[in-house]
């Protein structure tokens, strides 16, 4: 969850400067990746009928453990607007956990004049490629030092 904790992060109550972010196969709506994992783990029932029937229970569960957290407002997408640190998107091609559209609709969202995109072979859990870990690292350099 770090690439959504990222963009839900704002720069204005950090005790520190934000140069930049990089944001990893990031979600952009919680209940949507909720409603794809219940596709997948019940094929044949329509999601949207289960979602309908168990999801306010699954909130209200989650409310009450978490002392208040709101699984409706898990919506980086709507913080992404806000950004304005130059941001780094990336995502696994075979990533079956986080539709790749969730990471092309956070980066059309973010609002920072400075961002890129970049995808990689792998999945949601595979080791990020050296070309990869490269690029993070050359983008970071460049807008940490410039701060």
């Amino acid at each position: 969850m770090g690439g959504a904790t990222a963009l839900r992060f704002s720069e204005a109550n950090s005790p520190v400067p934000i140069a930049c972010m990089v944001v990893d196969s990031a979600f952009c709506r919680f209940k949507e990746v909720a409603e794809g994992m219940v596709a997948k783990i019940m094929p044949g029932i329509p999601p949207e009928a289960l979602m309908q029937m168990l999801w306010p229970q699954v909130c209200a569960a989650v409310n009450q453990e978490t002392g208040g957290l709101d699984l409706n407002t898990l919506n980086p997408i709507e913080s992404a607007a806000q950004r304005t640190v130059p941001g780094l998107f990336l995502h696994a091609i075979d990533d079956e956990l986080i539709p790749m559209s969730h990471t092309e609709r956070n980066f059309d969202s973010y609002a920072g004049a400075v961002k890129d995109v970049s995808y990689f072979e792998g999945n949601h859990n595979s080791q990020r490629p050296d070309d990869t870990l490269g690029n993070a690292f050359t983008f970071l350099r460049t807008h940490m030092l410039t701060q």
